[in-house]
C-alpha cells in the first residue's frame, strides 16, 4: 500500500488534485434542495447522473448529479437525504470521487461492479421512508424496483411533478438552458441506408412485435433511425428529441430552431413530421392501441403518458441491435 500511495501522490503532484476550479457551494445547495425536499415531504431524493434519454453523457444544463455532489464523473448517482447524503459509482471513479466530494457533507458508497449500491443503502435505512424521484430519469424497470423496494419497507416511492435539483438551482440563480445547437441531416452516400428505408424496416419489426407504435427516446437511435446529428451534449452527435412512430406517421419531437428551412422539407420527404419537444407527453397520451417501450431505457414519465387502457409491450428496441450491424458503407467509412 505504501508502494501504491507514492505512486497515487506523483501523479496528484503531476498532474493536480482533480478538484474542480470551482468553489465549493456544497453547503448552500444542500440547503436549498433539503428546504425542498420538506416542502415536498419526502425524506429522500434520488439524483441519477443521465437525462430523460438514459444518456451518460448528458448537457451541463442536466448535469443536477454533477451539480449538487461536484462529482464529475461520468457514471453514478447521489441520493440526498435530509440529515445525510450519498454518491454511489464504480471501481473506475473511486479515486475522482473520493478527489471532488467534500467529505464533510457526502458519504462514498463503492459498487462492487457496475449495479449502483443505492438499493442495498436503501434497503437497510430507509423503513418507512418516502423516497422522492423524477419520473423522466428513471427508467420504467428500475422504477418498479424501487416501487417494490419502499413498499416492502413500509415506505413509499413518490414522482414528483417538478425536478427538485432544477428548481434549487433556479432559486440560487445557477440554471442554464437547454442546448440550442444546429442539426443536420446525413446524405445516404455517408449512412448506406436512407430514412425512408429505415423506417420501412422498423414499422415491419413493430408489427412482427404485434404493436402498433414505438417510442422513443435513445438519442443514439433516433440519430440513426432519422440519419441526423446534431451538437446538444458534448463530444456526442446527437439531437434532443423523442420520435414517435406508427404504421403511417413518424413524428420527431425537437426544438425546430434547430433545423433550416431546407431540413424540414427533407424530412418531411422521408415521412417525418418535425413538432416541439414539449408536445411529445401529450401526443403519447393520444395513442389508443398498442405501443413498443424499451423497458431498460424508456423512462417511467414515459409510460406515465400513455393510457392505462393501451397495450405496452416491454422489449428491446429493435433499433439497438440494427444499428450494431454496419452496412457496407459504414464499414468502408
Amino acid at each position: 500500500m505504501g508502494v501504491l500511495n507514492k505512486v497515487v501522490n506523483t501523479i496528484r503532484n503531476i498532474f493536480g488534485s482533480g478538484k474542480t476550479s470551482t468553489p465549493d457551494n456544497t453547503s448552500a445547495r444542500l440547503a436549498e434542495l433539503r428546504k425542498l425536499m420538506q416542502q415536498e415531504q419526502i425524506d429522500f431524493y434520488l439524483a441519477p447522473s443521465i437525462d430523460a434519454h438514459n444518456s451518460e453523457y448528458v448537457p451541463e444544463c442536466w448535469q443536477r448529479r454533477t451539480w449538487i455532489s461536484n462529482f464529475t464523473g461520468s457514471a453514478g448517482e447521489a441520493l440526498i437525504g435530509l440529515n445525510e447524503a450519498l454518491l454511489s459509482t464504480d471501481g473506475r471513479y473511486f479515486l475522482q470521487a473520493d478527489q471532488e466530494l467534500n467529505a464533510k457533507y457526502f458519504t462514498l458508497l463503492k459498487q462492487q461492479g457496475f449495479v449502483p449500491e443505492t438499493e442495498l443503502w436503501l434497503k437497510k435505512n430507509t423503513q418507512g421512508k418516502t423516497l422522492g424521484i423524477d419520473a423522466k430519469l428513471i427508467g420504467i424497470a428500475r422504477f418498479n424496483q424501487l416501487n417494490n423496494l419502499m413498499t416492502s419497507l413500509g415506505g413509499k416511492l413518490v414522482k414528483l411533478s417538478e425536478n427538485l435539483i432544477d428548481k434549487a438551482r433556479a432559486n440560487l440563480n445557477e440554471q442554464l438552458p437547454l442546448p440550442n445547437t444546429p442539426a443536420l441531416t446525413l446524405d445516404i452516400k455517408y449512412t448506406g441506408q436512407s430514412t425512408k428505408d429505415k423506417l420501412t424496416w422498423l414499422r415491419g419489426e413493430i408489427k412482427a412485435i404485434g404493436t402498433d407504435f414505438i417510442a422513443l427516446n435513445a438519442l443514439d437511435e433516433i440519430a440513426w433511425l432519422f440519419n441526423i446529428r446534431g451538437n446538444d451534449i458534448d463530444f456526442n452527435p446527437y439531437v434532443i428529441s423523442y420520435v414517435l412512430v406508427s404504421a403511417d406517421k413518424a413524428v420527431l419531437y425537437a426544438d425546430n430552431n434547430k433545423f433550416t428551412a431546407d431540413m424540414i422539407v427533407e424530412l418531411v420527404k422521408s415521412g417525418i413530421t418535425v413538432k416541439p419537444y414539449d408536445e411529445f407527453y401529450a401526443d403519447a397520451g393520444k395513442i389508443e392501441t398498442s405501443v413498443l417501450l424499451d423497458d431498460k431505457v424508456a423512462s417511467q414519465w414515459m409510460l406515465d403518458a400513455i393510457s392505462a387502457n393501451v397495450n405496452k409491450v416491454f422489449v428491446p428496441s429493435p433499433i439497438v441491435l440494427k444499428k450494431s450491424r454496419k452496412n457496407l458503407t459504414e464499414i468502408s467509412g
